[in-house]
C-alpha cells in the first residue's frame, strides 16, 4: 500500500511539474510597440524643443543674444559674414535634395525596423517548433516514467500475491501436519 502512495505521488508531480505552458509568450509585440512609442516620444520632443528655440524671443537687454530678435539671428549673420563657400554650403542645406535625403534616412530607418521585426517573427516560429517538440520529448519522457512505474506496481503487486500464496501455503501446511 505504501508503495503505491508514492508512485502516485511521484506520478501527480511530474504530471503537473512537466507540463508546457498553453500558450508562447509574444514577447517581440511588446518590444516592437516600445520601440514605436519612444519613437514617436522623441519626435514630439524634438517638435516641442525646435518650436520653443526658434519662436523664443531672447532677452535684448544681456546675455550673449542682446540685440537679437530670435535664437538663430547670430547664426544668419556669421554665415552672412563668412566665405562664399560657407555661403553656397547653408543655401543647398536649405533645397529639397536635403529634403530627400532626409526621407531616404527616414525610409532606411523604418526598412530597418521591419525587417527586425520580420527577422523576430522568424525567431518566434522557431521557437514555437522548438518548444513543441520539447513538449513531444517530454510527453515521451513522461510516458515513460509512467510506464516503469506501472510495471514496478504490477511487479509489487505479483510479489505481494506471491507473498500471500507462500503464505497461505505455509499456514496450510502447518495445519495439515497438525491434523
Amino acid at each position: 500500500a505504501v508503495v503505491s502512495t508514492q508512485s502516485t505521488g511521484r506520478k501527480i508531480s511530474a504530471l503537473t511539474n512537466v507540463t508546457p505552458p498553453k500558450t508562447v509568450v509574444l514577447n517581440h509585440q511588446s518590444t516592437f510597440t516600445i520601440n514605436c512609442l519612444f519613437l514617436i516620444s522623441l519626435l514630439v520632443v524634438f517638435v516641442f524643443m525646435g518650436l520653443i528655440i526658434f519662436n523664443f524671443r531672447p532677452s535684448t537687454a544681456c546675455g550673449p543674444f542682446r540685440g537679437y530678435t530670435r535664437f538663430t539671428d547670430p547664426f544668419s549673420t556669421v554665415v552672412g559674414q563668412s566665405v562664399i563657400l560657407k555661403k553656397y554650403i547653408v543655401d543647398n542645406i536649405k533645397t529639397t535634395s536635403v529634403f530627400v535625403i532626409l526621407v531616404i534616412i527616414i525610409g532606411i530607418v523604418i526598412y530597418y525596423y521591419r525587417s527586425l521585426a520580420a527577422s523576430r517573427r522568424v525567431a518566434i516560429a522557431l521557437l514555437r517548433e522548438q518548444v513543441k517538440s520539447e513538449k513531444a520529448e517530454k510527453q515521451i519522457l513522461l510516458d515513460r516514467v509512467l510506464d516503469t512505474t506501472n510495471k514496478k506496481e504490477r511487479l509489487f503487486s505479483v510479489e505481494e500475491e506471491g507473498f500471500a500464496k507462500s503464505t497461505r501455503n505455509k499456514r496450510e501446511r502447518r495445519t495439515s501436519k497438525i491434523l
